[in-house]
Order: structure tokens, then C-alpha cells, then sequence
């Protein structure tokens, strides 16, 4: 689909969406009004935005080559603890995944499973951390929130936790 180029392409666009999923904002034309825009999304428990250029024209897809176009989203970091390392088939790697938990008045709450951002290194000092002292390993994990259920969402590894 192909609209024409009009002075606020946000609100163009939101007339083609569905209103049940999306919400067209007043163009946010100063900092200031970007910061506030972006601190009542977050606030709001939203996904994050999608920043569009105010000269471009809009043209449906995601080649943001055509237009500038910014997407962004709230991520949430976490500390969890190791919980196990899962059984893998492929050679060299030490596990598949990390299931994790955090630790919640002295009691360890699962919060799901963390399968990617690992490098071979990460891997490799991760699962012998975890062999030599299992349930000690803390690691830092960044996802896109949480489920309905309080599990990880969308999970990437980010480090290791060291002692402070």
C-alpha cells in the first residue's frame, strides 16, 4: 500500500492500522517531547515505539532503506541464578540452554529458560562454573519483559556475574 506524503505520516499511517493493537500519538517534535513520549509508553508497560521521520512517505513492509525509520523496544535486565544446563546432541557445545531462576525471600522461582547470546567461551565458562558448584552461577540476562505467567521473555544472555 502506497500513501501519500502528508505533513504527520504517524497519523496517516494509524488511519490503516487496527486502533484494537495501535495507538497513534501527537507527533513528538522536540527532546523533551520525545522523553515524555518514550517515559509514558514505558510506564504504560509498552512494547516500544516506531520513530518515523516527519518528511518521509510511507510504504508497508519493513525495508527501512525506503524511509528512516526507528524501531524501538524496552528491554528488561535481569540477575538470575543457573538452575541447569540442558542436554545437547550438537558436538562441542556444553548445553542447548541455561534454565534460570530468581532468587525471590530466600526461595528460587523459575523464570524460564535463556538459549542464545552465548559465544563457545560463554559456554565453555559457564558450564564449568556451574559443574564445580552447581545452583552458584549468577548470570545477567536481557529480555523484552515478562509472560502473563512471569516467565522470560524473548531471553539473550548478556554475561556472567561476577562476585562484588
Amino acid at each position: 500500500m502506497f500513501l501519500p506524503k502528508v505533513d504527520a505520516p504517524g497519523e496517516e499511517i494509524g488511519k490503516h492500522l487496527d486502533n484494537q493493537y495501535f495507538e497513534v500519538v501527537p507527533t513528538a517534535k522536540t527532546q523533551a517531547e520525545k522523553e515524555s513520549l518514550a517515559n509514558k509508553q514505558q510506564s504504560e508497560g509498552r512494547e516500544g515505539e516506531i520513530w518515523v521521520s516527519n518528511s518521509c512517505q510511507y510504504i508497508g513492509g519493513k525495508d527501512t532503506r525506503a524511509y528512516v525509520m526507528v524501531r524501538t523496544k524496552y528491554n528488561l535486565e535481569l540477575d538470575l541464578i543457573i538452575t541447569e544446563c540442558t542436554k545437547t546432541a550438537v558436538a562441542g557445545r556444553p548445553f542447548s540452554a541455561l534454565n534460570v531462576a530468581q532468587e525471590v525471600k530466600s526461595k528460587l522461582v523459575p523464570m524460564g529458560s535463556v538459549g542464545t547470546g552465548f559465544s563457545q567461551h560463554d559456554m565453555e565458562e559457564i558450564a564449568r562454573r556451574h559443574n564445580l558448584n552447581p545452583g552458584s552461577v549468577k548470570i545477567t540476562v536481557r529480555c523484552q519483559g515478562l509472560t502473563e505467567r512471569g516467565k522470560l521473555w524473548h531471553a539473550r544472555f548478556i554475561g556472567i556475574c561476577e562476585d562484588k
